[in-house]
């Protein structure tokens, strides 16, 4: 446990997703800019999140999505709809997504990081 009452970290390794789905993050051979969209992958990282969560006791689960008005892709919005397919996909009753950076920015992040480090 660290000292601000956070469990470890935990990584899953869902590489095999980046060899699945090619995108300009998961594929060399692409613009990482203007080929970055990787369909899924919120979808992925809240659902393996939801089932890391509920094998520990826990009620939530966060992402890192950014401000709507910022947003580049289409999977970066409509969280309600995705916390009512988590709720199903795990047989919680209720699970809360967070998202904690909603209304930041890029910039906003890196400020923040910056001022935290």
């Amino acid at each position: 446990m660290r000292k601000n009452r956070l469990p470890d970290v935990a990584v899953a390794n869902i590489a095999g997703f980046g060899l699945l789905i090619r995108s300009g993050l998961t594929d060399r051979k692409l613009h990482v800019v203007e080929d970055a969209f990787t369909p899924g992958r919120n979808l992925l990282f809240l659902l393996m999140g939801a089932a890391y969560g509920y094998e520990r006791g826990s009620n939530a689960v966060a992402i890192g999505l950014l401000s709507e008005k910022t947003s580049l892709f289409p999977d970066q919005t409509g969280i309600s709809s995705l916390a009512q397919s988590l709720c199903f996909l795990s047989a919680w009753n209720q699970i809360k997504v967070l998202t904690p950076l909603r209304d930041f920015t890029k910039h906003d992040v890196v400020r923040l990081a910056t001022i935290e480090s």
